[in-house]
């Protein structure tokens, strides 16, 4: 088979891990499929140490490495500290792995229960914990020796996958895959039926844009699945790469998707703990099916997520060492203090994350944002330079909503690189455009979530900026469940301020899905027939190049008609102790989140302390 369209071709954005040192690759960022070659753990005839055997030719421009970054602020510490502690510069692993061990983070990601196939799917918690419990048919790869700037796919249950025409996927499964033991399923075998039971109930869900092409799914066998797609879908391998397709039993009933989740994951719920809001542990599956140089994965014996009171308590638990990995060390005068007596913490800031995004979701239904007038003149008001410099300490990057890379950009624009509303400040313009719509003394509620700190200081900022164009923002602060609620069920009263965007490693998340007027992730109620026109074409196109220059005419359209306000992207900061090895970060992926995956491939140094060791 020819690679020769976006199916068997993989357009990948790479960095080098030696930063300045080394050389590089850029593109487009997106997953294809394969269908032959060889991996990089070997192979078998099933369950064990096998990956997928799919060649990917990547479509790749030579660049240079991190250092070649644009500069996005004139913060010299954030800029230095960018790069610094880049995550495409972490440490190599110590020794070789070995098992046990009790790994414990602090994160605010307890689920508030556990079906996929339940409201919240694409939200962030839920997709991160069952990525503990379940597989799917392929991940996105994250290990340290994978380039972590591709959104390279590698089967799970998935040994390989072939695609005879443009409009067909088969998947083969990797034989004797064992469901956990646990009734009502008992530890029987995966069957290609648990795959289709699984994407049909996706297609009744918040997800179910990931398939709407798919018209038939077959069951072909007990070890093959076959999908057939109604016209060509360039963003379907690249979907069910990302976190939120897990493959359950047919047995499950909407209780025990809920309660008693029984997947084939590294890590089981029963025997473990859960206290919502609080606490929740998985334990080791003792029947997992995957294995890594002889060793049964996971590694580790447990993998514990505690909500902690507050950020002193979280901090000082990582300092003495109770917690592993933190969230909660997440500006860079916090990362000095850390440093200041724990001086062996490794920092991974990840700068260009495509999915974390604070912008001003604006209600299109609402009559005030139906004149695209109101909408740019919002947009000139803002001064995005200033946002990223004061509320967010220069850590940032200006906001896209569309996935930067899928445009074929080498790192995310620059705001000279953007339409003219989102360059620079411009009030006089902004009054122009206000008294043009007769809006002249505009009033704002604004939506947001009541402990995002950095929510609040990027609010206070805009409410000075847009005061100045006699623009009146108020907030309307609520807690995070609520204003999830009113995000999802497309019920934003006004606007809203928030990082929420729909989930996925592929640019049809950010287009089709976010901007379509049918998207399953329309949740502002956009209607535009030609970003509906725009937004179904990507989504068609399996030649990489043209696939790039379609996208990249959704976001121009988006930044013309200013559906949303973007604001800026900002880096997150994870710390983690010395002795935690393959913990890794990944362009889209974080191992606190949609990552949560490689938590099954972490172990502990023979460094760690005794009580840690297992």
């Amino acid at each position: 088979m020819k690679n020769d369209n976006y199916w068997a071709r993989a357009a990948a954005r790479r960095y080098s891990r030696r930063g300045v040192l080394g050389t590089a690759t850029a593109a487009a960022g997106m997953i294809a499929v394969g269908c032959g070659g060889d991996d990089d753990t070997g192979s078998s005839n099933g369950v064990g140490d096998a990956q997928p055997t799919n060649t990917l030719a990547p479509n790749t421009t030579a660049v240079a490495g991190i250092s070649d970054y644009p500069s996005y602020t004139s913060v010299a510490k954030a800029a230095d500290y960018i790069q610094k502690y880049n995550w495409r510069n972490l440490p190599k692993p110590i020794g070789a792995p070995r098992k046990g061990g009790n790994f414990t983070h602090a994160v605010g990601l307890i689920p508030p229960h556990f079906d996929p196939f339940g409201p919240l799917v694409n939200g962030y918690p839920i997709p991160t914990n069952l990525r503990q419990i379940y597989n799917q048919l392929t991940r996105l790869k994250m290990e340290y020796d994978a380039d972590l700037d591709k959104a390279d796919p590698q089967g799970e249950l998935a040994e390989s996958w072939e695609q005879p025409d443009n409009t067909t996927l088969t998947f083969k499964l990797r034989n004797g895959v064992k469901f956990q033991d646990i009734a009502p399923v008992n530890g029987r075998v995966l069957t290609s039926a648990d795959v289709k039971y699984s994407y049909e109930n996706y297609m009744k869900t918040p997800i179910s844009g990931y398939f709407e092409n798919v018209s038939a799914i077959n069951a072909i066998d007990a070890n093959t699945v076959q999908l057939k797609f109604s016209k060509p879908t360039a963003y379907f391998l690249n979907v069910i790469s990302g976190p939120s397709t897990s493959i359950l039993p047919t047995e499950l009933d909407e209780q025990n998707r809920r309660t008693n989740p029984v997947g084939t994951g590294p890590f089981q719920l029963k025997g473990g703990e859960y206290k919502p809001d609080q606490i929740v542990k998985y334990v080791r599956n003792p029947t997992y099916w995957e294995s890594r140089n002889n060793i049964q994965l996971p590694y580790l014996d447990s993998v514990t997520t505690v909500f902690p009171a507050d950020a002193t308590v979280a901090l000082e638990g990582f300092r003495n060492g109770q917690y592993d990995s933190s969230a909660y060390v997440n500006t860079f005068n916090l990362v000095d203090s850390v440093l200041g007596t724990n001086k062996d913490t490794i920092i991974q800031v990840v700068s260009d994350h495509p999915s974390v995004i604070y912008y001003l979701g604006l209600n299109n239904a609402v009559a005030k944002w139906k004149d695209e007038r109101v909408r740019q003149a919002v947009a000139y008001a803002v001064d995005t330079q200033q946002i990223i410099d004061l509320a967010l300490e220069g850590s940032a990057t200006p906001g896209c909503l569309v996935d930067w890379a899928s445009m074929g950009f080498k790192a995310p624009p620059q705001l000279k690189e953007m339409a003219a509303p989102l360059q620079k400040q411009d009030i006089a313009k902004a009054k122009e455009l206000l008294k043009a719509a007769g809006q002249e003394n505009l009033t704002i509620s604004v939506l947001f979530t009541s402990t995002d700190t950095r929510g609040q200081a990027i609010f206070s900022i805009l409410q000075q900026q847009l005061k100045d164009a006699g623009i009146t923002l108020t907030a309307d602060t609520k807690d995070a469940t609520s204003v999830a609620n009113a995000l999802y069920n497309k019920q934003t009263p006004d606007a809203i301020l928030t990082t929420q965007l729909p989930s996925g490693p592929d640019a049809d998340v950010f287009t089709y899905q976010f901007m379509h007027s049918k998207g399953p992730s329309n949740w502002f109620n956009i209607s535009d027939p030609k970003m509906d026109e725009l937004s179904l074409k990507q989504r068609e196109i399996l030649d990489v190049t043209q696939r790039q220059a379609a996208v990249k005419d959704v976001w121009n359209y988006a930044q013309e008609k200013m559906f949303l306000v973007p604001l800026a992207s900002p880096a997150f900061i994870r710390a983690r102790q010395p002795y935690l090895m393959n913990w890794q970060n990944h362009r889209y992926l974080d191992p606190l989140g949609w990552g949560a995956h490689i938590h099954g491939l972490m172990w502990f140094a023979d460094n760690a302390p005794a009580n840690k060791k297992g």
